[in-house]
């Protein structure tokens, strides 16, 4: 699956940019003080909304792009809606490029086990009622 996420990288441009790499690592490397062992990380927890057809989180935290750095980059995944693991051909390539469900027991199974991971909730329904001259961004530091 590598090889797809390779080629979709380069057929669509696809950048990523992180702007505090060095406070992105601090927040990844500490204890995680929920899990029973002390080598356990916490899990960072990346919302996007809303996406399209295909997230650009599922290229932004795939780890065969390497494009998170430590373990973020080695571990990471996409957590989508389940409605397209409800398709037979998009279920196999969203398995292939590392994506899942995004239901209750994913979620905190991931969380347990220290696991950092990007979740897309929405999707096109919400991506045809977005009106950009209403749209903000918010970048807390």
């Amino acid at each position: 699956a590598d090889w797809m996420m390779l080629g979709a990288e380069k057929y669509f441009g696809l950048t990523t940019i992180i702007e505090n790499e060095e406070n992105l690592l601090s927040h990844a490397n500490a204890i995680n003080p929920n899990c029973q062992t002390q080598t356990t990380k916490k899990a960072l927890i990346f919302a996007f909304e809303p996406h399209d057809i295909l997230p650009y989180a599922v290229f932004a935290f795939s780890p065969a792009l390497k494009r998170l750095p430590g373990k973020i980059g080695r571990d990471g995944c996409c957590l989508i809606t389940s409605a397209v693991f409800g398709v037979p051909f998009l279920r196999q390539v969203y398995r292939w490029v590392k994506t899942y469900p995004v239901d209750r027991g994913t979620f905190l199974g991931k969380l347990r086990r220290g696991e950092s991971f990007a979740f897309v909730p929405g999707g096109v329904q919400e991506v045809i009622h977005l009106e950009s001259a209403n749209s903000n961004v918010c970048n807390d530091e």
